[in-house]
């Protein structure tokens, strides 16, 4: 499978370098992508960054975003809490 056709679609996979320290939650860090192959027998994927040592990686499937609905939703709650405290007009 050559790359150029694999760049061009979306990848169904985020790559994650996961790190927990004692009681701490695990702490989830998107270093790559994942696209499957043709044949579905495996993945090619992509890092932008190097996990951790001593950290897990992660392969999950990507979600769709609410960006839009939840980028009004915070914009607005922010400008109420600006007119609340006298900063925005």
């Amino acid at each position: 499978m050559s790359n150029e056709k694999t760049t061009k679609a979306r990848p169904t996979h985020r790559v994650y370098s996961v790190t927990k320290t004692g009681e701490q939650k695990a702490v989830f860090t998107e270093i790559g992508a994942a696209w499957p192959h043709k044949d579905g027998q495996g993945f090619n994927l992509t890092f932008t960054a190097r996990p951790l040592e001593g950290a897990q990686v992660v392969l999950r499937t990507v979600k769709a975003k609410k960006a839009a609905a939840n980028s009004t939703r915070r914009t607005a709650g922010r400008y109420d809490e600006l007119n609340a405290e006298g900063g925005a007009h």
